[in-house]
């Protein structure tokens, strides 16, 4: 199973998720906000998590790369009302491409009871038709999808069972990863916050297994290293530590700064103080999937890479994305690992190129 990209929703705002790269259809706090009234977790989870909560048909549009053109797109989903009737603008999950400005969605069925929803890829729908989804309850919708060829192929999952049918349309162009935006949405009839999503997660290969449900949490970094396993000149503002600097939930207020960065210097910090098993609240037998480690980088002249690795070997870590930092506000970057075990501590990079 390779998670792509994973995310647990907390108390950023919404301008602070548009700083963070995200796209959000009305930053209104009456039209979408940030709520703990139904929270997606397990008993003895980590605090500080919470839902985002929307209004009927306001969208919400996670930052660039976090989806590909194949695989998995998952969410955590919970609706205090019936579904709105009208249609696809009231979606679970809609995969928009830029190739020909068709997609592929789950969304409330405007043929059948307020209570269901139904595939369709493209022009086709799933032949099986809509499944119940009911209210009050949290869900976890899962879609396998490829975009990738001439035809495109998508099945769902409800709580870890697959609904409905392998669905396929033959008459559609084939789409790259740059050119996918994913969009979740407010489902309810009445035009009130009554949409909770508690996160989201991908994968990048249709034969992941991705209908799986899973818990999506954050675990923030406690422990800065020193030389020769951080280089460079970096300083917290706005905290007393690197790793206070830097650790969630996002804040532009504090991170950490390097005022004269030199290819191949990187800032190291880790949650070094404890193992994933005490951080999370679970047993050393339990199975992690995948870790994100999420960056924000503002400045200039020259770019850099995230990375991701363990505190017992500080000096071996995964990179992921690239990074050209711009001045004027944060550039979000990723990076996410699936070697991990619940006795491991993470170790979170940033790496200046």
């Amino acid at each position: 199973m390779a998670v792509k990209w994973s995310w647990a929703f907390g108390p950023e705002s919404n301008t602070e998720l548009e700083e963070m790269g995200w796209t959000l259809s009305d930053t209104n706090p009456s039209y979408m906000t940030q709520s703990s009234t139904h929270t997606y977790t397990y008993p003895g989870s980590p605090p500080g998590r919470k839902s985002i909560n929307m209004r009927h048909h306001q969208t919400v549009i996670p930052p660039n790369g976090a989806h590909g053109a194949e695989g998995w797109a998952c969410v955590a989903f919970y609706c205090s009302d019936t579904f709105n009737e009208w249609g696809e603008n009231y979606h679970a999950i809609r995969i928009h491409s830029g190739a020909g400005g068709k997609s592929i969605k789950i969304y409330s069925d405007v043929s059948s009871p307020n209570q269901t929803m139904i595939l369709q890829v493209d022009n086709t729908f799933d032949p099986s038709g809509s499944v119940t989804v009911t209210q009050d309850d949290w869900h976890y919708i899962a879609l396998q999808y490829s975009m990738t060829g001439t035809t495109w192929s998508a099945r769902w999952y409800l709580d870890g069972a697959a609904v409905g049918s392998l669905t396929t349309d033959a008459s559609v162009d084939p789409t790259t990863d740059e050119q996918i935006t994913l969009s979740i949405a407010g489902t309810s009839n009445q035009n009130q916050l009554l949409t909770w999503y508690g996160q989201m997660i991908s994968y990048d290969d249709w034969n992941d297994d991705g209908g799986k449900p899973l818990y999506v949490t954050r675990v923030s970094p406690d422990t800065d290293f020193g030389a020769p396993v951080i280089s460079g000149t970096w300083a917290p503002i706005g905290a007393g530590s690197d790793s206070a600097a830097v650790e969630s939930p996002f804040n532009t207020g504090s991170y950490s700064r390097n005022a004269a960065a030199s290819s191949g210097e990187h800032l190291v910090v880790s949650a070094g103080g404890g193992t994933l098993a005490s951080k999370l609240n679970i047993d050393v037998a339990s199975t992690i999937y995948g870790i994100t480690n999420h960056v924000y980088v503002t400045g200039s002249g020259l770019s850099g890479s995230v990375g991701i690795g363990k505190d017992a070997l500080p000096l071996i870590f995964a990179t992921g994305s690239d990074i050209f930092p711009d001045t004027n506000d944060p550039t979000y970057g990723f990076v996410t690992s699936g070697s991990f075990v619940a006795t491991d501590s993470p170790l979170m990079v940033y790496e200046v190129k």
